[in-house]
This record gives structure tokens, sequence and C-alpha cells, in this order.
């Protein structure tokens, strides 16, 4: 989501201050003042919990900011004791977007204290109404009835009633396998520490022996941390009560453990631990946020794959962080576009680099407002370069709308969120969309998020020359260069090769090239051809044949290995009969060698005997300083003069590198 991204109009209860003229400066002050404020309400979106499940309660705090107060006054407000795990900090802006009018810090202390510093941008605004939006969980807190209350300042209380804690009902012994996912910090949620800020722990059934292999592949959103897994026996009594022992630790490169970032996998011999009938074993384990918590919505989704004695299960878990921040008072809604491996990508600067072209496209939309919104619409436009968005569809079923399509009438109720995908392919080069969602509450509201990626493409291009010199006959052996190129700027990997297309005429003696692989025709080459680069030469040497005769057309080409990139101007793989300088393509390249005519006077050498003959206006020579003489046979000196360009000059080196089209 922009910082910077310029909104529709919203309606937002607030007043701009008007003329500065008609306004009394207040009197500059020494030091920040305890703001009072007005209107003062709060509400939580739960009254009851589960001890230990880090069931996060929701606070709405709202209130009104007198005009009297000043950029850097204070408000401080007294969290209940009995929930902790707060966010550190957060930001209230002015609208979804709009500029910040207060900085929230929480402390860790419990109670914890919230202290709301009023920014110019705050203070610039008369009637200021805002909405913050925070949560925190009760830890391990004992079950019991807890009243809600917040301490504003020093004195006035607002309450928004009790808050049941239940104990945790009792653990049944597990049939199946299982996995369970938490925040590590969860007043964090990986919002500034990513690292190892994600815990997961696969369970098996309860009494199980043989070999266990868990299988765990990253998701979206987080990678593995590949530190120890901790082994653990639970054991479930019968009165309900879980009693946990640690087994054992398994190290990186421990035999029966392996670990990338993208995948996780052990294989453990459950006979070591003897379970009983009423005893299971987790595997507990660290993973990385690849995307930050950020203000809330970021989904951590994985499952992984469990097998016992053939048998194989699939248990799965998500973790989302939980939105945090706060707006003026109004409507406001938000969307947030990310990749389906956690990119935001909302600039050119941090485009990112699709090598397949494609990707699965992620958006969040929240309703970060105070009143709820009808006529929701979400749409995706490309908006720059290549690429199409295709298969839209949004899922409303939570809020009680449909499970797919791109519009819900609504009630979209405040705080709400929901999600939707697409498919975005064909990128070439650069690449911008822009995902749009609009609304109306008291008034039309709409946001929108860019995501900008890039398809970076080579393009191989093929030079051919022949460089024996001519005259040519049956029997001679004629050497042709030919020179790749990668003229964009994208390296070509390595595996692109170099095929050589003989015509009947000619049979192939050798072709070689350093850094290459070379069989029969074909080269291959060992290294990537770097963008903007000439590749090594490759030699082709072949032999011309007894049948051969006029004009032989030899064609080359240049392809890039399979499942590399597309190029800029894709290869048509050519024939021997075609003329390269037609084709569309410029991977491909031709060199001609012409042999003599058999109406021409083949030419020859002076006899060794005697000095050679002088040659005279009527007797042209060719290039070796042999003369064509005419011999009666209808080969005149302009016929000769001809056949000393065809044969002599005009065969004997020709450079044929394709132009580009």
């Amino acid at each position: 989501m922009h910082a910077s991204r310029v909104r529709t109009t919203r309606f937002i209860s607030i007043v701009v201050a008007g003329l500065l003229a008609f306004v009394a400066i207040p009197a500059l002050r020494a030091a920040a003042a305890e703001i009072t404020p007005t209107n003062m309400s709060v509400t939580v979106d739960r009254h009851s919990v589960t001890t230990g499940w880090q069931d996060t309660v929701t606070t709405d705090l709202t209130f009104t900011t007198p005009n009297t107060a000043v950029a850097g006054d204070t408000l401080t407000v007294t969290l209940p004791e009995v929930l902790t795990h707060w966010p550190a900090s957060f930001q209230i802006t002015n609208g979804a977007g709009g500029p910040v009018v207060y900085n929230v810090t929480i402390s860790d202390t419990n109670p914890a204290i919230a202290t709301f510093t009023l920014t110019a941008a705050g203070a610039a605004v008369d009637n200021l109404a805002v909405t913050a939006t925070f949560g925190a969980d009760v830890a391990s807190a004992p079950p019991g009835t807890y009243p809600l209350v917040y301490k504003v300042g020093s004195s006035a209380e607002v309450t928004a009633g009790n808050l049941v804690v239940n104990a945790q009902p009792h653990n049944v012994i597990p049939t199946w396998s299982s996995k369970a996912g938490w925040f590590f910090d969860g007043s964090d949620q990986c919002r500034t520490k990513t690292e190892e800020c994600l815990a997961y722990s696969i369970g098996t059934p309860a009494g199980v022996s043989g070999t266990a292999t868990i299988v765990d592949d990253a998701g979206a959103n987080w990678e593995h941390a590949c530190t120890a897994i901790i082994v653990t026996v639970n054991t479930f009594n019968a009165d309900g009560t879980t009693t946990y022992d640690r087994k054992a630790s398994i190290n990186p490169g421990d035999t029966g453990y392996t670990c990338s970032k993208s995948q996780l996998k052990i294989v453990y011999n459950l006979d070591s631990l003897n379970l009983a009938a009423n005893q299971n074993v987790n595997f507990g384990f660290f993973a990385n946020a690849l995307t930050p918590g950020g203000v809330g919505l970021v989904k951590y989704s994985n499952k992984a794959t469990v097998t016992i004695n053939d048998k194989t299960e699939t248990p799965g878990r998500d973790i989302s962080s939980s939105y945090v921040g706060g707006t003026a008072t109004g409507d406001s809604v938000s969307i947030i576009k990310r990749d389906e491996q956690g990119h935001d990508a909302n600039t050119t600067d941090t485009a990112v680099d699709l090598s397949s072209g494609s990707t699965k496209l992620v958006f969040s939309i929240v309703n970060n407002g105070t009143t709820s919104l009808t006529n929701v619409k979400v749409s995706d436009k490309v908006t720059s370069g290549s690429g199409t968005v295709s298969d839209l569809t949004c899922d409303f079923s939570p809020l009680g709308g449909p499970t797919s399509g791109v519009t819900w009438d609504g009630p979209f109720a405040s705080h709400a969120s929901f999600e939707c995908t697409a498919t975005l392919s064909g990128v070439k080069g650069s690449h911008t969309d822009t995902a749009t969602v609009t609304a109306t509450g008291n008034g039309d509201v709409s946001d929108d998020d860019d995501y900008n990626a890039k398809n970076d493409q080579m393009n191989l291009v093929l030079g051919k020359k022949l460089t024996s010199k001519g005259p040519f006959k049956a029997g001679d052996e004629v050497t042709f260069t030919l020179t790749p190129s990668n003229d964009h700027e994208r390296d070509a990997e390595a595996g692109w090769s170099v095929t050589d297309i003989l015509p009947t005429g000619l049979t192939l003696t050798s072709m070689s090239g350093d850094g290459y692989d070379c069989t029969d025709n074909k080269c291959v080459a060992q290294d990537a051809l770097a963008a903007g680069a000439t590749g090594k030469p490759i030699t082709v040497k072949a032999k011309i044949t007894a049948s051969a005769k006029g004009t032989l057309r030899n064609v080359a080409y240049v392809a890039p290995k399979d499942g590399d990139v597309d190029e800029t101007n894709p290869l048509v793989i050519p024939k021997s009969t075609t003329d390269t300088d037609d084709t569309p393509t410029d991977n491909d390249a031709q060199a001609d060698l012409t042999l003599g005519d058999e109406t021409v006077t083949p030419t020859t050498s002076a006899p060794t005997t005697s000095a050679p003959s002088t040659p005279t206006e009527s007797t042209p020579t060719d290039d070796t300083g042999s003369f064509l003489a005419d011999t009666g046979s209808g080969i005149g000196l302009g016929s000769a003069l001809a056949a000393v360009a065809l044969v002599g000059l005009g065969t004997a080196s020709v450079l044929r590198k394709k132009r580009l089209k």
C-alpha cells in the first residue's frame, strides 16, 4: 500500500482549520501538555478467550482531540492488566494513507501504558476525531472474569465490559497427525523481528511406532530457519491434562534431518521412544518471516506431509498478523497487494524480477474506517508495460457474501477484511498493474495499490563468415566461422547452442570451438552468454562433394537453452534452403560459395618452364596473376571479366551477419 497514494473524496469527521487570520494564536508553551480528550469510548471485538491460545482481543479506542492541543502534546491510557503482548508502536493517520496525526507507543510493563503523541499535522485539524485499533492477548492468565478498564490520563476511566478467560478444554488423545503454529513474540507478530519469529510444531498420532517421515515445504511469506528441532513426548492424562517431556534436539547435519530455506525433512525412528497408547511425539522448529507482519493481515500459510507406516496425512496451519493502526473518524478502505512470495513491489525501484513472466497476486482489503461500507468492487488493470492480469476473484464469504466474484453489496463492516487473488502472466520487459477497491459509506471511498515487475529478456544473434578463399572445386575443404552474440539486457543461460545446416554438396568434416561441447553439426555452450557480449567463435569445416555445382548456401542458427527466458526476437528454425536475409528472426545466418561455371574456361597458372606471360589489355587476369584466354568459344572480354568477378573475387570471403529486424 502506498504511503503517498492519492485517494478520492472521503467523508471524514474532521474540520480543517480555516483562514489563519481569523484564528487566535495561543501562547507558546515550554513543554508538552497532557491532552484531555472528549467523547472517549472503547470497545473490544470479543469478550471470551482461552488461556494460552494467543487469541487476539482487538481494542477500538475512539476520542476527539481538543482544539487547544498542540504538536507534541500527549494522551496516556493505562491498558487492562489482563491483556499483554501489545504492539510496541503504530500510527494513526488522517484517512488511510494520509498524514500521521498521532504516533503511538506502548510500554512493555504490566499494566501497559499507551502514549499518544499529537503531530503537527494532527494539531492543524479542528475537532480531530480518531479511532485507534490495536490488539493483545491474555497469555497464560488464569481462568476467570476480568474487567476491561482503560484509565485515561491520571483519573478518568472508560470500560469495555468484562473479559472471560476460559480454561483450555480437556485434551483428547490424538489419532491423527497435526500441525500447530504461533508467533514466538505475540506482541511483535514478525513486524520488526523477522528471524525465528514463527514457531511450528508437527505432532504424530498417539501410540505409533515405526518410522516417521515429515516433509514441510515453506509456504507464502516465510522460510525455514534450519535450526535445531525439539523432540517432545506428550502424555495425555486421564484428567484431561497433558504432560510434556522434552526428549532430544536434532541439529542440522544429524542423521535423518535435512533442511533448506524452502523445505525441511525429518526421518525419525519412533521405536526409540516406546510411545504408550496415550502418548504422541511433537517436532518443534522455528521459521523466518520473509514478509514482515507490518500493519497486519500478512498470512503465513503452510501444509506438512506426515508419513508413518505407509499412511500419509497433510496437516496445515495458517498464522496471520493482526491489524494495527488507526484513522480519523469516517469512511476509509485500504487495499494491500502482494505476489505469492510476499513482494509488495509498490515502485519501479522495487520491481520483482519474474523470470517465468508470471505469478499469483494476493489482495487484502480492509475497512479501516468506522462506518460500514456497501457497493464494494475490486478491479486490477495493467497500467504500464506488458502482461495480463486474469482470473481476479474475491472471497467475501467470511463476511457473509459470495465465495467468488469482484463485487459485493455489503455490508462491509468496520475493521473487517477479505482476500482476492488473480494471475499475472505474459510479462516481458517492464510491467505495472494497479489494483483498485471502491465502496460507498457516507460518500464514495477508494484505494489503489501498484505492483511492479520486470522480465528482462535476452536475444541471441548469429554471424557467419566463409573464411576460405576461392576459386572452389570438388574435393576442396572450406572453412566457416560462426560468431554468436547476445544483444539484450539478460544473460543467456549456459546450454544455448549453435547448429549448422549443411546443404547438398557439402559434407561436414568437423565443428569445434573453445568452451563448447560439439557433436556432429551442433555445439552446446558450457557457459552463459552475458548480456551485450559476443561468444567465442565456432569453426565449421566441410568438404565439397563431387556432385556439387553452382552456389551452395550454408545456413546456421543459434538457439537458447530449453526453459530459458523468451527472446525479444524468437527463433524460427531455418532449413538449408532458407534465405536468412528474408526471415523475421535474427538467430540465423548464412554464407554462400559458388563453384566455377562449366561454360567458363578454368583459370590456369603459367607453365613452370618459362617466364609467365605478360597480360595485355585483351587478356584480363584473375587475382592470382593467371590470365583468362579467349578460346573462341564465344566468351569475349566482358564475359571474361564477369567470370573473374564470379570465380575469383566474389566468392572468396563472404560475411553474412543477420541484420536486426
